[in-house]
């Protein structure tokens, strides 16, 4: 239960204040890969496939023109740092609070079809993002997206209960 609260003060605070909120992100998923030591190895590893993949799906994204996070951007057409950290964040969710996800594929792509989209419709409507396509075209393509994304992620969730040291639910 903590690690959903954990994820959802970080999605907050990253929509909202965005760069300012980076360091306490940062500071934050330390304290957690410190606290999680039987998961740090499989945290660690997740966290650099997700985020790696989010970014990529990030930047074809704003590549397509479904949506823009210019303001904040370093670079026109490319994606904020705080929004690599919210990857990372969401990365540090599969292990812990998503696990359930894991033995239930389906569900993991009917859940990101639906909330994946209306997080980036959230994120708009809090100035953190931009959209030039109608909000209908941009839950359809964030739907198509995230169902994908998500029920993949999730086959990479380490199971510690069925053997110490833990292994991958299924793989890729």
């Amino acid at each position: 239960m903590f690690n959903i609260i954990w994820f959802q003060v970080n999605w907050f605070g990253l929509i909202a204040y965005q760069t300012y909120f980076v360091p306490i992100s940062i500071l934050s998923i330390c304290l957690h890969l410190y606290l999680n030591k039987a998961y740090r190895r499989a945290d660690i590893k997740l966290a650099l496939i997700v985020t790696a993949s989010g970014c990529i799906i990030e930047t074809l994204m704003i590549q397509l023109g479904i949506i823009s996070f210019d303001q904040f951007a370093l670079l026109p057409g490319f994606l904020p740092f705080w929004l690599v950290v919210l990857w990372t964040c969401f990365a540090l969710t599969l292990n812990h609070s998503m696990k359930f996800f894991a033995k239930h594929p389906l569900l993991a792509v009917i859940c990101g079809s639906l909330f994946g989209p209306l997080s980036y419709l959230a994120g708009i409507e809090f100035g953190a993002a931009t959209s030039q396509v109608k909000p209908f075209l941009l839950f359809l393509s964030y739907s198509f997206v995230w169902g994908l994304s998500f029920g993949l992620f999730t086959r990479l969730i380490v199971d510690h209960s069925t053997r110490q040291g833990g292994r991958y639910a299924s793989s890729l």
